[in-house]
């Protein structure tokens, strides 16, 4: 067998059963020229015992502007600590989706990741206080709350129970609800199939809303609406528009229910390896990268709007998003998943910050 396509093979294996993949790789797949490029980065680096390693996963697309923030974050960081820090980047879901990378970074098989900071709530489970699933107004209310005691104190906890450390943040935009058939408030919810992030406290809420909820890689969910296997989908406007749903689905219902809090996250045994000077500077690199993705994301916002509606995406806001009776509905379900987490006076703090 010629040995490119049997190390490749290997490899893949390797990272499948590091992630909790079950799946295994054939002998006649071979890697694209950009994924051999990564092994060999990694098996260079891996002989060289004088610098650090560090495998980033995500699940961004390498055409996108989180990509290339990460791909700023990577030269930056490499530049600043003089090549004793190298970073591999792993985008497109190549070492699993964020539930697996999240896991595998408490595990300690992935030393990075990019993910929302939700995906680690299997492993740590009142992170699910902090994305406040219909219970704020902004993304400012967010930053607010991520910055100060409370949040403080929850990453803080992360920290000390899974080893993850958060470094950076960036907020991906106020989430929505997108259907492939026209609904006008939350109660119509009731009878869809829709597409949500795989976190129990999402499939909670919408299913205590009328929703059946579904779960499956993102990038089948295209597939998924043109079959009408599932009815819609749970995404924030820019993940919407770059995985081309517009194509299968055309009405939005802008709820404005939560928001993707993205952080870079990295093992704090990797930290605690390097110097004072080179945490300094994975630190600041993480912050600047979160910064130039935030700038671009709120320019180019109402942009991506404004393209949806020409291809043909019709937008409207709930009617019924503040009846009482749906806020006190929502609200009981909140604290009946999250009462070991949070009292009700917190929620009601939380919701004025």
């Amino acid at each position: 067998m010629n040995m490119r396509i049997r190390n490749a093979i290997l490899f893949l294996g390797c990272m499948f059963f590091l992630t909790g993949c079950a799946e295994r790789v054939s002998e006649d797949e071979i890697m694209t020229d950009t994924e051999q490029s990564r092994v060999n980065e990694t098996e260079q680096a891996e002989e060289d015992g004088d610098r650090i390693l560090l495998k980033l996963a995500t699940t961004k697309l390498e055409d996108s502007d989180a990509y290339q923030a990460l791909e700023m974050f990577k030269e930056t960081v490499e530049t600043r600590t003089g090549g004793t820090v190298e970073i591999i980047l792993y985008p497109n879901e190549q070492l699993g989706d964020q539930t697996v990378i999240a896991q595998a970074l408490e595990l300690g098989t992935v030393e990075m990741g990019f993910i929302p900071i939700e995906s680690t709530e299997e492993i740590f489970p009142q992170i699910a206080v902090l994305p406040m699933l219909f219970m704020i107004d902004d993304e400012e209310q967010v930053l607010r709350i991520l910055n100060g005691e409370f949040g403080t104190r929850i990453l803080s906890q992360l920290r000390e129970e899974t080893g993850i450390v958060c470094i950076g943040h960036y907020l991906e935009g106020m989430r929505q609800i997108w259907t492939v058939s026209e609904i006008n408030s939350l109660g119509q919810l009731q009878g869809q199939t829709i597409w949500v992030p795989q976190l129990p406290l999402y499939t909670t809420v919408f299913q205590a809303l009328g929703a059946s909820v579904t779960f499956m890689p993102f990038s089948q969910v295209y597939d998924g609406l043109r079959t009408r296997v599932i009815t819609g989908v749970e995404a924030d406007p820019e993940t919407f528009l770059d995985y081309e749903l517009y194509e299968v689905c055309k009405y939005c219902l802008r709820t404005n229910h939560s928001v993707t809090i993205y952080s870079f996250m990295i093992q704090d045994q990797i930290l605690e390896k390097m110097t004072e000077e080179q945490q300094e500077v994975i630190c600041n690199a993480a912050e600047e990268a979160s910064q130039w993705l935030s700038a671009q994301y709120s320019e180019s916002l109402e942009g991506v709007y404004k393209e949806l509606e020409e291809k043909g995406v019709t937008i409207s806001a709930p009617e019924d998003k503040n009846d009482p009776d749906m806020v006190a509905r929502i609200e009981e379900t909140l604290m009946e998943y999250l009462s070991d987490y949070i009292t009700w006076e917190e929620l009601e703090e939380l919701r004025e910050y």
